[in-house]
Parts: structure tokens; sequence; C-alpha cells
């Protein structure tokens, strides 16, 4: 498991990049490339069976990151009439 942990500790600062600035896709190649090898260190482990956990608890964080990072304005909010 400790392969694994290394690629996803790799593959972070590079999503941090990306949602820093998502104008900037280039972030998501060795970002995904990390985690695409870090995942299969994981499958092959047998620890698959807690990749679906971990998908869920990674998903949640993503959208609170969003929610606090990119909050919407006072002009972004619908008119009304």
């Amino acid at each position: 498991m400790i392969p694994a942990y290394i690629m996803f500790a790799i593959a972070i600062p590079f999503f941090v990049v990306y949602l820093s600035d998502t104008k900037e896709w280039w972030p998501l190649i060795p970002a995904g490339i990390m985690t695409i090898i870090g995942s299969a260190f994981i499958l092959s482990a047998g620890a698959a069976r807690y990749l679906g956990a971990v998908a869920l608890i990674a998903v949640g964080i993503l959208i609170l990151l969003r929610q606090f990072l990119h909050p919407k304005s006072a002009d972004e909010s619908p008119k009304q009439e």
C-alpha cells in the first residue's frame, strides 16, 4: 500500500495547482497519471473493497472545496422581479 500512498501524495499538489487556476489544464495530466498508477497499486494489493468509500469521500471533499474556493457572489444570484 505504500507505493499507492506515494503516488497519491505526488498527485495531490498537481490537483491543487489545477484547482487554484482551472484555466491551466496541464496539471491534470501528471495528476491523472499518478492517480491511475496509485489506483493500480491499490487494486493489486487487494484493497479495492475500500476504493468505493475513498472515492465517495474524495468527491465530497472536492464539492466542499469548490463551494468554499469559488462562492457565488451577490451579482450571480438570480434577480427577483
